[in-house]
């Protein structure tokens, strides 16, 4: 019985341990992931203080409404904290974002229509995964799907960028410290899909976190280059 019972407390510190833990790397995932999320705060500033929208595009705003909207009801229908946490502070961000620049924007129509599309998209997806199938399992399978082939859709404008960073060997177009946060909130979701257990959450952020150390070796390679390219560049601009 002594072993047992011994056996039974090893058991509970473990489990402890193992849920202590979880809620670490929970906590300093939805940290660093709305500190990413709160980037587009600074770009809606310069969009308020111009009164223009500019060239600032607006499908990232929208792209992040819908990415947010989908892996939150990914995270409802599998009752996991974490996910509805990040995501419901995340869309109402984004739509903060889309917002502002639709007040400022000349283009107010197309940017009316992807808006509109995306929420239309959105409760369609809900209404299928909770009203128009019986199948919860293959319902949360195909939600997951969905919430990955999204996101690594997303990979298309990172991808873009380093393909210009390659052409002309600058690492002007890209952003340090946004690339260095990349690679550390795609570790902290990759490490929390392993001790959940979530392939979903897995493969699109071990390939965001693939690209982002990528991103990276490219400071590392093209950081003098930019730098030289800037100070040759500037007696011409004068």
């Amino acid at each position: 019985r002594v072993d047992i019972t011994a056996k039974m407390v090893l058991e509970l510190d473990e489990s402890s341990s193992e849920q202590n833990l979880v809620s670490v790397v929970s906590f300093l995932a939805i940290v660093f992931t709305v500190a990413m999320f709160s980037s587009g705060i600074y770009t809606c500033y310069k969009i308020h203080v111009s009164k223009s929208t500019g060239v600032i595009p607006h499908l990232p705003f929208v792209s992040g409404i819908l990415n947010c909207a989908l892996w939150l009801a990914y995270g409802c229908f599998k009752e996991d904290s974490t996910l509805i946490a990040v995501n419901l502070i995340g869309f109402f961000l984004f739509v903060c974002y889309c917002a502002i620049y639709f007040v400022y924007t000349t283009n107010k129509g197309e940017v009316r229509t992807h808006i509109g599309g995306a929420f239309l998209f959105i409760s369609a997806v809900i209404v299928y995964s909770n009203y128009l199938t019986s199948d919860n399992d293959a319902a949360l399978f195909r939600l997951g799907l969905l919430c990955n082939f999204f996101t690594v859709m997303f990979f298309a404008s990172p991808l873009s960028t380093m393909a210009e960073v390659f052409k002309t060997k600058s690492t002007e177009s890209m952003s340090f410290p946004l690339s260095l946060l990349s690679v550390i909130v795609t570790a902290l979701w990759v490490y929390y899909s392993y001790l959940v257990q979530d392939i979903f959450i897995k493969i699109p952020n071990l390939l965001g976190f693939i690209l982002a150390v990528v991103q990276l070796i490219l400071f590392a390679l093209y950081w003098n280059k930019s730098r030289k390219l800037i100070t040759l560049e500037l007696p011409v601009v004068q």
